[in-house]
């Protein structure tokens, strides 16, 4: 039996999103496969040094019922298929706004 070495439950989906990498100040548009509280997926063709700083952004729905996250991370996984993210200082604010697109696109999700 394999343990589960995740802090946090993920959801997979299919959203929009932006990486920013700082080192070599890059911004990559295209849309994170999963998703929890403790970070995210991120699908792009290229390897990045573990360790390395990067800014996410994820905005779903529109007008009233836009959800946005805007957070630091570090990538922890890159196997030239994309990253993975740890999200770094995560506020009560972030917090309260990835529960919330968790709950709405985890109840989508099941749906479908």
């Amino acid at each position: 039996m394999t343990r589960e070495r995740r802090a946090f439950t993920r959801i997979r989906l299919d959203v929009p999103a932006s990486l920013f990498l700082y080192q070599v100040d890059m911004r990559h548009e295209g849309s994170i496969t999963d998703l929890s509280m403790g970070g995210c997926y991120f699908p792009i063709p290229h390897t990045f040094p573990v360790g390395q700083k990067c800014r996410f952004q994820l905005t779903i729905g529109e007008g009233l019922e836009m959800e946005r996250v805007d957070v630091e991370g570090t990538i922890v996984r890159s196997d030239g298929k994309g990253v993975g993210i740890q999200f770094l200082d995560v506020t009560s604010e972030i917090q309260a706004t990835l529960a919330r697109i968790m709950a709405k696109k985890g109840i989508a999700h099941q749906e479908t």
